[in-house]
């Protein structure tokens, strides 16, 4: 009696773990409710999570176009959208995995047929990010499958994978002939309001915001650039960034010039300049701190600006000057000098002006 529980047990524990899930095939698809987007065409958040521990692949429908070569092994899971009466749906994918393929399949017949009709496909590269399929000339009340593929390989390591789906908002007719006024007899915009006007509820804004006088905020929030050790500062027009607040050193990583320069002559002596984009190089750095530029080339190096030398056959120096936000890296020479070779030289040995060349590296230090 114990061999035959203990073989019952076995046997239960192994239908368990090899046990498909439920939509593995078409079939057995799971609706994915289509809920209504919001008027500024905010994406869903993915909360339906699916599973891919065993489930295999439907081979009676063909490999979606999409499929590339870099798949293989693949398996897929199946949901399905009653289509609303706007004809367009907006699905939404997040997986903290790699390597997804999703179709779209047109009405079709769940059975021994299994008659699909590929709609739409994309593959899914993201990496904890969200990605979206729209689907649109729909039929309203129709029901539309999806298909969702992954490598065998990885198909086990599901990650909790999930996806949402959402009718699009349709935007209101924009008629740029009809404007309405609150305490103005002759509205200038779409919505003119003379007065103090107070909003109870949040006020959501799809495109820019602007004040000629001041904005007052009990909590502001600027998140873009945002972050630990920054603070926000603005320019002389007023537009803010953030920049690393340098409280001890700093150093920034080596990196080249832009590639633009100018040439000029100052009393004779050649002048070649180029540009380092430096955001650290805000005006209270500029005003309380010491900076230092150093170069390099290749292994050659690293060398503090200014730097004295005779290449080119004069005697020259690189020097660094400290601007808002960047860097002047200019070299000239000590004596005057020529444009180029065609020009005739005025003395024996005049030298040719001198390049600032793209290979040399720079790197800028701000000390407490």
């Amino acid at each position: 009696m114990k061999k035959i529980i203990l073989s019952s047990i076995i046997s239960l524990v192994s239908m368990i773990s090899f046990a498909q899930p439920a939509n593995d095939e078409p079939c057995g698809a799971i609706d994915i409710p289509v809920t209504k987007g919001d008027i500024l065409g905010t994406p869903c958040t993915p909360t339906i999570q699916y599973s891919w521990t065993n489930a295999s692949l439907t081979p009676a429908i063909a490999n979606p176009s999409c499929l590339t070569s870099g798949f293989s092994n693949m398996r897929d899971v199946w949901y399905k959208m009653t289509v609303p009466a706007s004809g367009k749906i907006e699905v939404s994918i997040f997986s903290p995995l790699l390597g997804h393929i999703l179709t779209a399949y047109a009405p079709a017949a769940c059975g021994s047929t299994l008659s699909f009709v590929e709609i739409s496909c994309l593959q899914y590269y993201g990496l904890n990010q969200i990605k979206q399929m729209n689907i649109s000339s729909l039929t309203p009340g129709a029901v539309i499958y999806l298909r969702i593929m992954r490598s065998t390989e990885a198909a086990n390591n599901s990650g909790n994978p999930a996806i949402c789906a959402i009718e699009p908002a349709s935007l209101p007719t924009i008629n740029n002939s009809q404007k309405v006024g609150i305490g103005s007899g002759n509205p200038q915009a779409k919505l003119d309001i003379a007065g103090t006007t107070i909003i109870r509820d949040s006020l959501l804004v799809a495109g820019s915001i602007e004040t000629r006088t001041k904005l007052k905020a009990t909590s502001l929030q600027i998140t873009s650039g945002a972050g630990e050790g920054k603070r926000l500062v603005a320019d002389a027009e007023g537009n803010a960034s953030w920049v690393l607040i340098v409280d001890s050193v700093y150093s920034s990583p080596w990196m080249v010039a832009s590639s633009y320069t100018s040439d000029s002559s100052i009393d004779g002596s050649c002048v070649k300049v180029r540009y380092i984009t430096a955001p650290e190089l805000t005006l209270e750095v500029l005003n309380k701190k010491l900076m230092t530029v150093y170069m390099r080339v290749g292994s050659i190096g690293p060398y503090q600006l200014p730097y004295i030398g005779d290449a080119g056959g004069a005697t020259n120096q690189i020097t660094g000057i400290f601007n808002s936000g960047r860097i002047i890296v200019y070299r000239h020479t000590f004596n005057t000098c020529r444009y180029n070779s065609g020009i005739a030289a005025a003395f024996t040995g005049q030298p040719v002006m001198i390049t600032l060349p793209s290979l040399l590296e720079y790197r800028y230090v701000i000390h407490r």
